[in-house]
């Protein structure tokens, strides 16, 4: 008998017998998806009627005439800009005319070297970065060789921003993804070609040295080999550092970065005028559940009449790299061809954007972010271990050179920075988005009867077996870490109280303003993450609430507490005193996965452990088919 697999003309369809309980890595090289770019006759580009002024950090004044396939372009570019110019103070962007109202601060490249790191953390924690007067090679243009710093062939197939696509309701002017190679971004380069741009090109030889500012640098190499961690954990250098290239015309809208992620970025050739909201008195904060769900407030391709912000922007060149600050609404005009090095970070002075961000992207997903990098939350751990290891286990020396990225816990700033990377940790399950597929099961498929039996009965979904025993083991560092914060802190809100419960409260506030969150959405019909809908949600926080009894205990008297709010309001009015001697009475547990575990990981391993034995999944999938221990 003639098997599948015995013949070329016969292959093994591996997409069509998918493992039940592990990833299958191999489906990221055997799948590949069709090309899409090109198959329509792209329109011809408009040429606007009004010309626009934007100012770089060396005060050169640029006029620019936009190029769109179509009208509607123009009109959200107009609605833009007249933002943009709201915010000039004396026909000026404020970084040129009133630095100290501007929303960007200027460094000099030889300032920003010999800077030290608590006085440029405090600059990137207040103000986006621009640094200046950056030695480049001037003589790098758009073509074939800047592009080829950014991936090794023109003939690799990438996923590509193409502008000439109208979106179906033409009402609307969301950008179309599909399929295309790296030369066509090339070839498009011309007067009467395609206005594409290529957002995703991961650099994995980009440099990874720790530095002044960010704290997952350090934090991934100091835990190799302490709590678990192996010596040969590596760094997500292909998530964390990236390029892009894209012809000149690319518009990205109003939109945020992913994963609460800071951005650095700038041209290798080319220019960009790059955006960022500035909201004005009266508007909700960023940190509202609300802020991205008004309509009459915000929309992501245009500008609403009633809206309370406006934009600054500068134009970067080749001599200049923007430091964005995480959970900052912008957008980005490509003023000319260009090819631009870039990268993610974390700070730890700015993790309580990074909550904010991480939360905003998961529930809003593809309408907020124009890209993901789901696993640089792994990088959470490692951030967590090193503020353990640092902070309890007093094992970083102040003359190490990584010191200056522990939270200063003296301060609430730093508490609620360290409660932060915490409430990321304890909500990994919560907000990883392979919590809510089954394995090997794709973002546009319906899960097969057994993967649907397994996720919703065993709680066995894309997360890998050893990612799920690293997530509880960071949880019961997370939960010790609170732990401690109550026992040793004194923490006083704004009316002088004691407030003695203000870790598990805050973290009460977001894991509500969370549920609330997903609700609002989907009325708005807003899905996020891919098979996540509000009850499965609900279910993995309630997951959560039950694994730890003083959580579970704030959780059922939570009704003072605010339910629309990722932040901690009036933060500047609490005050922190640290009791004496409380270093040696804090000493390791020797097993933080038994204080992580929840009851669905619990359902998780009995399943695997049976699997693993020899139990196994049936076609019609149902619970007596399952030979899982209760």
């Amino acid at each position: 008998m003639n098997l599948p697999g015995d013949s070329l003309n016969d292959p093994i369809d591996v997409d069509s017998c998918p493992l039940l309980f592990e990833p299958a890595q191999g489906q990221d090289y055997v799948k590949k998806e069709e090309i899409s770019l090109g198959k329509d006759v792209p329109p011809p580009k408009i040429i606007s009627n009004t010309s626009y002024t934007a100012w770089d950090a060396y005060g050169k004044k640029e006029m620019f005439t936009p190029e769109f396939h179509y009208a509607t372009f123009h009109a959200r570019m107009k609605n833009l800009m007249a933002k943009l110019d709201e915010g000039l103070i004396e026909d000026q962007p404020p970084f040129l005319s009133c630095p100290e109202k501007s929303q960007f601060k200027l460094i000099p490249y030889d300032i920003f070297l010999a800077m030290d790191a608590p006085t440029l953390q405090h600059h990137m924690s207040k103000k986006h970065i621009v640094i200046t007067h950056i030695p480049h090679n001037k003589e790098t243009k758009f073509g074939e060789s800047a592009i080829c710093t950014l991936i090794g062939s023109l003939n690799s197939q990438v996923s590509i921003n193409d502008f000439s696509v109208e979106c179906s309701d033409k009402t609307t002017s969301l950008i179309q993804v599909v399929s295309g190679y790296t030369s066509d971004i090339l070839v498009n380069e011309r007067s009467n070609g395609q206005i594409l741009n290529g957002l995703d090109f991961p650099m994995g030889d980009a440099d990874r040295r720790p530095n002044k500012y960010a704290v997952d640098l350090d934090a991934c190499d100091i835990t190799c080999g302490f709590h678990q961690v192996p010596l040969t954990s590596s760094y997500l250098t292909e998530h964390m550092r990236w390029g892009a290239a894209g012809t000149r015309n690319t518009l990205t809208f109003v939109h945020i970065d992913c994963d609460g992620l800071n951005t650095n970025d700038g041209p290798i050739c080319g220019s960009k005028l790059w955006a960022v909201m500035e909201r004005l008195l009266g508007s909700k904060p960023l940190s509202s559940i609300h802020f991205f769900l008004d309509e009459e407030a915000f929309v992501l391709d245009d500008v609403p009449a009633k809206v309370k912000y406006r934009f600054e922007g500068i134009v970067l060149r080749s001599s200049d790299i923007l430091f964005m600050k995480a959970n900052t609404p912008h957008f980005v005009y490509g003023m000319e061809a260009a090819v631009c090095h870039g990268g993610h970070y974390y700070m730890t002075s700015l993790m309580q954007d990074t909550l904010q961000g991480v939360i905003h992207a998961f529930i809003l997903n593809n309408f907020l972010t124009n890209t993901s990098h789901w696993p640089t939350c792994q990088i959470f751990h490692h951030i967590l271990l090193f503020y353990h290891l640092g902070l309890m286990e007093e094992s970083i020396p102040s003359s190490d050179q990584s010191f200056v990225h522990l939270p200063d816990v003296k301060t609430i700033d730093g508490i609620l920075n360290l409660l932060s990377v915490c409430i990321l940790v304890i909500l990994g399950n919560v907000l990883d988005f392979c919590t809510y597929k089954a394995a090997n099961q794709d973002d546009d498929e319906s899960a097969t009867p057994e993967q649907a039996y397994l996720i919703n009965d065993c709680d066995v979904n894309a997360i890998p077996y050893f990612e799920r025993v690293a997530q509880c083991y960071a949880r019961g560092v997370a939960f010790y870490i609170m732990q401690w914060i109550q026992s040793c802190a004194t923490i006083r809100g704004p009316s002088q109280d004691i407030i003695p419960d203000l870790p598990y409260q805050f973290l009460v506030q977001i894991i509500q303003s969370l549920q609330n969150y997903k609700l609002a959405a989907g009325r708005r019909h807003l899905g996020g993450v891919p098979h996540c809908t509000y009850l499965k949600l609900k279910s993995q926080i309630e997951n959560i609430v039950n694994a730890n009894d003083t959580i579970n205990s704030v959780w059922k008297t939570r009704s003072g507490l605010p339910s629309d709010s990722l932040s901690l309001a009036d933060k500047d009015r609490y005050s922190v005193e640290w009791s004496s001697g409380w270093q040696p009475n804090w000493k390791t547990p020797q097993d933080f996965v038994t204080m992580g575990l929840t009851s669905f990981d619990s359902k998780y391993f009995q399943a695997t452990r049976k699997y693993a034995g020899g139990g196994g999944v049936t076609a019609s999938g149902g619970p007596e088919d399952v030979q899982v221990p209760t």
